[in-house]
């Protein structure tokens, strides 16, 4: 899968979340700050929430390279968690056909912090956030969304 039909694969997937969503994809035109792929919003026990994605599609067997995030991307995870915005990396893998859902600047303090400059696939999918198979992938958002794993 490549990045464009994984964004496409996560953006159906998103949209058959069993919640009422509001989900906005800022355009890719270079001459606009591009913070993540995908932002949503929704209700969350009667208050309206939302949250941040940007999806990436890896080669790697077992490693997630942090500097496939764009110092755009960066920006955009430190700006939304200094106010408050959930912000998630999404990284389809295609030699193991499936999904983890990270908070994604524990991602990124964990490279910065331990020096390196990849995070373990089983960091993204334990520590810092889940799995998901494909055909799985709406109902883990949903849970993703309501905080279930955070």
């Amino acid at each position: 899968m490549t990045k464009g039909s994984s964004e496409a694969t996560f953006g159906a997937a998103l949209r058959d979340v069993d919640l009422a969503l509001h989900i906005y994809k800022p355009p890719d035109d270079a001459r606009n700050w591009k913070p993540c792929d995908f932002m949503v919003w929704f209700r969350n026990a009667g208050l309206v929430d939302s949250a941040w994605f940007e999806v990436k599609s890896v080669d790697a067997l077992d490693r997630f390279n942090v500097n496939e995030l764009r110092p755009s991307q960066k920006l955009g995870i430190r700006e939304a968690g200094a106010i408050g915005i959930p912000y998630y990396l999404a990284v389809y893998w295609t030699k193991h056909r499936s999904w983890t859902i990270s908070v994604a600047y524990k991602v990124v303090e964990h490279a910065v912090t331990e020096g390196n400059t990849s995070v373990k696939r089983a960091l993204l999918m334990s520590r810092f956030g889940i799995q998901s198979a494909p055909a799985n992938l709406s109902s883990t958002l949903k849970d993703v969304l309501y905080g279930e794993f955070d």
